[in-house]
């Protein structure tokens, strides 16, 4: 049986997760208990309470911190699906965009960036409500900026985003990260460190 549950909430559930044998959890934001967050650390204290856990967690990297800290983690991949978004071979408008959440603490650098690539080139910046809005506006974009600076690894709209048929151009996560994702700049993705990279590859 698979529990879908917001990490604040599960955070303070230890007592009844430490009554359920072989417990696994899928996590896809362990990340941010390694970077500047509220959430800082908090995984990390939730796993000793519950030592025989096992963590899948969806950055290369982040797993091998994990495990270092002693947790029994296993490196697997974002998924998306696959049925659902598509290429739908027509036309697009947008050269340039993002879509995702700007308002989120948690995104600090990548909001910096963001307002820093549409300044210089021209980002379009939007929001789109999941479901048939999103594959639409995906499906516009013809160059999809990922701006995930500060993360450590590759948030899943990059593979949806490749998965609708957009150019990726991706902020580089490190060379364990790429080979680890199949990631190969030039290739099946544009990579940047810094604006400077972004404009001359774009």
């Amino acid at each position: 049986m698979v529990f879908l549950v917001r990490f604040k909430k599960l955070k303070e559930q230890h007592e009844f997760l430490s009554t359920i044998d072989n417990l696994v959890f899928l996590e896809f934001d362990a990340y941010q208990n390694y970077i500047a967050v509220k959430n800082a650390g908090e995984y990390l204290r939730l796993y000793a309470k519950l030592p025989w856990c096992r963590v899948l967690a969806s950055g290369y990297g982040v797993t091998q911190r994990l495990i270092g800290d002693g947790v029994d983690a296993h490196f697997v991949p974002k998924g998306y699906d696959d049925q659902f978004l598509r290429n739908l071979q027509g036309p697009r408008s947008t050269e340039l965009g993002f879509i995702g959440s700007t308002n989120n603490s948690i995104y600090k650098e990548r909001v910096k960036l963001l307002h820093t690539i549409a300044r210089l080139e021209g980002l379009k910046m939007s929001f789109a409500d999941p479901g048939e809005p999103y594959l639409k506006a995906l499906n516009d974009i013809r160059f999809f900026v990922s701006p995930d600076k500060g993360v450590g690894e590759y948030m899943i709209k990059n593979f949806e985003a490749m998965a609708c048929g957009c150019v990726l151009l991706a902020y580089n996560q490190g060379a364990e990260e790429n080979l680890k994702m199949g990631f190969k700049d030039m290739d099946n993705v544009v990579l940047f460190r810094d604006i400077q990279e972004l404009s001359c590859s774009a």
